[in-house]
């Protein structure tokens, strides 16, 4: 177990970290107005983005591959379903399906075109930024004032470190 622990300090917190800054600087750009600081902000987010959420959804891989005697796991998507029905709403016990969202992002970062029939991203481009403005998140998440964060344009969608379908977001920290 403790390999696994180790794994998750030493490379997926320090990604998720690695995204909140540059999230945060991103809003620091928005801020500025200064377009060519606002620009590289977004490549800089985009690209911590990519790093996070390649870290995460590959945990379940390292956590199938690594013996533990506490946890015991034949298949990939056992890891996944035991990890999924963790899964919930901020703030809430509701739970929501965000371990194949996160997969559906991850593959259409690294293939572009996911040839999964029940991806529902159909292409990297479809993750874009969108803003958290008034009425379009639940209440108290997202950036303030309605800063763009990272998101996917298809019927699920993810947003600053968090899991969105329709108007309903979650956790995918914990």
């Amino acid at each position: 177990m403790q390999p696994i622990l180790d794994h998750i300090a030493g490379v997926v917190r320090p990604a998720l970290r690695k995204y909140l800054a540059a999230e945060k600087a991103l809003t620091v750009a928005l801020e500025s107005k200064d377009a060519g600081a606002v620009s590289t902000a977004r490549q800089d987010v985009m690209l911590a983005a990519r790093q996070a959420a390649d870290v995460l959804h590959h945990l379940s891989d390292f956590v199938l591959m690594e013996p533990s005697p506490a946890l015991t796991f034949t298949k990939i998507d056992d890891v996944r379903s035991t990890v999924e029905a963790k899964c919930v709403f901020l703030r809430t016990a509701k739970p929501v399906a965000d371990v194949g969202l996160l997969r559906d992002v991850t593959d259409a970062f690294k293939h572009h075109r996911p040839d999964r029939s029940s991806a529902t991203v159909r292409v990297s481009t479809d993750v874009v930024p969108i803003g958290s403005g008034w009425g379009q998140m639940r209440w108290g998440e997202g950036k303030y004032g309605g800063a763009p964060s990272r998101s996917s344009s298809r019927q699920k969608t993810a947003t600053s470190g968090r899991c969105r379908r329709s108007s309903r977001t979650s956790s995918m920290l914990g």
